[in-house]
Parts: structure tokens; sequence; C-alpha cells
């Protein structure tokens, strides 16, 4: 896992934070035009941000989780508190602020989400 992915189309293979990025990019995007709303799916959106940090092995904060659901804070957190009673994410007490969390993809959530980059890219080159 963190290896390179199936190759882009257009670039040759690419890191599978970068094709999460790119995807989480084209999901702003695509905000831009539509708004929010019409396609909301904060879920996927943590997933996607903490597999683009986990691969750089960093924790995320519950507000930056947040942040990247592009969602209303409380309703972020319904769905943080979905995916940690998933399995798919666990919390972390901050080493620096005992009253801080942060989160981190699971083993399970980390094999799903390469898997699924990984037929995403495959999708991509037909």
């Amino acid at each position: 896992m963190g290896d390179l992915r199936t190759a882009d189309t257009f670039n040759g293979p690419i890191p599978t934070s970068d094709l999460a990025q790119r995807i989480l990019s084209s999901r702003r995007k695509r905000a831009e035009i539509f708004g929010a709303d019409l396609f909301a799916d904060p879920s996927y959106d943590i997933l996607l941000a903490m597999i683009i940090s986990w691969e750089c092995n960093e924790l995320v904060s519950v507000s930056s989780a947040c942040f990247s659901a592009n969602v209303p804070e409380a309703t972020a957190l319904r769905y943080i508190r979905s995916l940690t009673v998933m399995g798919y994410i666990e919390r972390i007490p901050n080493p620096r602020d005992k009253r801080g969390v942060n989160l981190k993809l699971t083993p399970v959530a980390v094999d799903l989400m390469t898997r699924w980059l990984d037929r995403f890219a495959m999708a991509l080159n037909g």
C-alpha cells in the first residue's frame, strides 16, 4: 500500500494520494458549478482526505476532517462518529493538547480505499 497505482492515461503511474487528491479536487470543482448540496457525500470526502494524510503519515485533526467533509460541522461530526463506529476511523489522543483528538484511518479503511482507488484508476484507463 502507498505504492504507485495503475497508470493514469495522461501522466503515467500516480501515487494513491495524488489520485485521491484529484478526485477530491474534482468534487470541489463540481460543487462550485452545481452547488455543494446536490452531490454531498461527506463520508467519501472525509475518507479521501484521510487517505491523503495517511500516505503522508499524518494524523488528521477533527476540525480538518470536518472541513474536508464540505458540510456543516455538526453534520461532519455525525459522519466522523459513524465512520468511527464502523471501524474506518480511530480516534487518537493529541499528545500536545490533552483536550484534543486526532483521527487516523484504520488498516481496514486503508485497504478498502486503496482497493477502490486502484479500481477507479483502472476504470479511467478503460
